[in-house]
């Protein structure tokens, strides 16, 4: 099993981000984070690398999920590179799939030409957790249902309440 490394760059309007390995909900506050400040900054076009992803837990799918949505809202584009096929079918199965051009080109070795993604406080997680699920409901319907517990555990409440937040 590969070590699970997110490493990114930014060059001019395109942020490149390389998920390799197990990628988990403790990178998704950095994540998150990244994609924000190179939205600030004016990236138009996120490509993201996934030769040697092995797996994505919900929270990183669900912070795919906002970029997909922020693609929808034509505030830029997404691409995913040399999506493995264990990854496209939990994308698939996200609902995911349809939200985003995938193409197969080489992408340098991300070691030498980018950064390792920062880690972001912990106080982040629970937001960040919560905000990627609700993401994937937003994507998918059928991801309502099936990220209820989690979004309960979360909030301490059934998730079908519909109280203002």
């Amino acid at each position: 099993m590969t070590s699970s490394r997110i490493h990114v760059r930014i060059q001019d309007a395109t942020a490149t981000v390389c998920i390799q390995g197990r990628a988990t909900c403790m990178q998704g506050p950095g994540l998150r984070a990244f994609i924000q400040r190179s939205a600030a900054d004016g990236v138009r076009h996120f490509e993201i690398g996934l030769d040697d992803c092995e797996y994505m837990d919900s929270t990183i799918l669900g912070t795919l999920a906002m970029l997909a949505m922020g693609q929808r809202d034509g505030r830029w584009s997404v691409e995913l590179l040399n999506t493995p096929p264990r990854v496209l079918g939990q994308l698939t199965e996200m609902g995911l799939r349809p939200s985003f051009a995938l193409a197969s080109r080489p992408l340098p070795p991300p070691a030498t030409t980018m950064t390792p993604l920062p880690a972001a406080p912990a106080a982040d997680l629970a937001g960040t957790v919560r905000e990627a699920h609700v993401a994937l409901g937003r994507i998918d319907p059928a991801n309502v249902a099936r990220f209820a517990g989690v979004l309960e555990a979360l909030d301490g409440e059934p998730a079908n309440r519909n109280t203002a937040r």
